[in-house]
């Protein structure tokens, strides 16, 4: 079986011009790796960044494939949304 790479282009959920796109993608990549390439492009940490199908959509689980989100082979697109900083719980639980 041949692997089938595809482009993704990602557009910001509350403004959706300028994509940005992510070449040659895997279909057995997951939403993970995804977003490490994403984070290197756009200098924002993993953990700030959520994708979606739809603006408003769901997040999509960083464990799920790329092949799981049945997206067109030609103009494959997704949304992201900036979660900002993330903090660990214990810090929250120990300014209590």
């Amino acid at each position: 079986m041949e692997k089938q790479n595809i482009s993704i282009e990602i557009f910001n959920a509350k403004t959706p011009r300028n994509g940005i796109t992510i070449e040659n993608v895997s279909l057995n990549d997951d939403i993970l790796f995804l977003k490490k390439k994403f984070s290197v492009l756009k200098n924002l940490a993993v953990e700030r960044i959520s994708f979606r199908l739809e603006p408003t959509g769901k997040n999509i689980a960083d464990n799920q494939l790329i092949s799981e989100l049945k997206l067109p082979v030609s103009n494959a697109q997704l949304y992201y949304r900036d979660l900002g900083p993330q903090i660990a719980w214990k810090t929250v639980i120990n300014k209590i």
